[in-house]
């Protein structure tokens, strides 16, 4: 939340303002304890947005330079940066004609050294989102000379799940979550293991994932049969027909300089 000063409870005019930025401070025992903490706590909040979007979030920067000077702020002020910088080359990108990035996919262009470590899975993304990774990561180095580190498990995902009953399911989920449902568009029914090797990720890391899509009722969860050799199976309950929309936002810092066709690593 934005951090105004509040004034006491009561309503009194006149009353002394309530200095939460000092009681936070306070609560973390020190001023870098604090900055630390809300730059990780930056960084979480832009890399969750699923647009450009983040006029609170510079309010908030601007209030706390007022506060601990400018200098102090800096690696938050990169970051915001990094943001607007990334709207404007991601609308260039989308407005390139040939190859063309489909309109779901955005991305959110990070200087490495100024944002905090950014912990993920490495998975393997679904054929579709792949190639249109590998089709932006070429358009970025066209444009910038420069190639990309994808961050394939950072940033979110809208989507909309189609059901055969005729139910349309909006979703806002993280990149891995989204990576796994998409897979049923292939197939309804996966047992874990062959799931997990389509991913690239360990079973039981899958298995953890997919409990969020059970407990949405979009999968069911059946015990070993013969084709699944003692395997857990997941279903497609009413069998989704697919994604009818998606708008995926993923993350990727800058690499060297490289040739267009080198660009779309995944990281």
């Amino acid at each position: 939340e934005p951090l105004h000063p509040a004034p006491r409870p009561g309503g009194e005019a006149g009353g002394e303002d309530l200095d939460i930025i000092g009681m936070l401070v306070d609560i973390y025992g020190s001023t870098d304890l604090f900055l630390s903490e809300y730059k990780a706590l930056l960084a979480s909040r832009l890399l969750a947005l699923t647009s450009y979007e983040m006029d609170r979030e510079v309010q908030t920067v601007e209030l706390l330079k007022l506060r601990f000077g400018e200098g102090s702020l800096v690696q938050c002020e990169v970051m915001l940066k990094d943001l607007a910088d990334s709207k404007r080359i991601d609308a260039h990108v989308h407005h390139t004609h040939s190859p063309q990035v489909e309109p779901w996919l955005d991305a959110k262009i990070l200087s490495g050294a100024f944002w905090p470590s950014i912990p993920q899975d490495k998975m393997r993304l679904h054929r579709r989102v792949a190639d249109q990774v590998e089709v932006y990561g070429t358009q970025y180095a066209l444009l910038k000379k420069r190639s990309l580190q994808w961050k394939p498990s950072a940033g979110m995902v809208q989507l909309t799940l189609d059901f055969d009953d005729g139910r349309s399911v909006p979703y806002s989920v993280p990149p891995l979550l989204a990576n796994l449902v998409l897979h049923f568009q292939d197939r309804a029914s996966w047992p874990l293991r062959e799931l997990a090797e389509a991913v690239d990720l360990p079973p039981d890391t899958v298995k953890a994932k997919m409990v969020y899509w059970v407990r949405q009722g979009v999968c069911s969860e059946s015990s070993a049969d013969a084709r699944s050799q003692g395997d857990v199976v997941y279903t497609v309950l009413e069998k989704a027909s697919g994604a009818a929309a998606c708008s995926s936002d993923f993350a990727m810092e800058e690499d060297g300089p490289a040739a267009p066709q080198a660009d779309g690593q995944e990281e």
